[in-house]
C-alpha cells in the first residue's frame, strides 16, 4: 500500500511524512551571515569546507559557553535557595515561639 492511499488523519498532508531529511549544515551560510556580506554576495562556492568546519566549531563553542552559563546560574540559584530556606525557617520559628 502506498503512503498516499493510507489514511493519514484529518489535517495532515502526505508531504509531511514523505519529506527527505535535510543535511544538518547545508544552510549555515544563510543563517550566519557576516554583517559585511549580503545574501546575494554570499555564494556556495565562497563558503569552503574549511569555512564550514570553522563555523561549526564556533557554534559548538558557543553552545558550550551557553550551557556553562546556565549551569553557573543554576548553581547560584541553588546556593541562594539553600541559604534562604533555612534562614526563613529560623525566622518563622522565632516569630512563633
Amino acid at each position: 500500500m502506498s503512503a498516499s492511499s493510507a489514511y493519514i488523519g484529518a489535517g495532515n498532508n502526505t508531504s509531511d511524512f514523505n519529506k527527505k531529511a535535510r543535511k544538518p549544515w547545508d544552510k549555515l551560510p544563510e543563517r550566519f551571515l557576516d554583517k559585511s556580506k549580503s545574501k546575494q554576495q554570499l555564494k556556495q562556492k565562497e563558503f569552503s569546507e574549511a569555512d564550514r568546519k570553522a563555523l561549526k566549531e564556533r557554534l559548538v563553542q558557543e553552545q558550550k559557553e551557553a550551557r556553562k552559563k546556565v549551569v553557573i546560574r543554576l548553581g547560584i540559584a541553588l546556593i541562594i535557595g539553600l541559604i534562604l530556606i533555612p534562614l526563613l525557617i529560623w525566622l518563622i520559628s522565632l516569630l512563633f515561639n
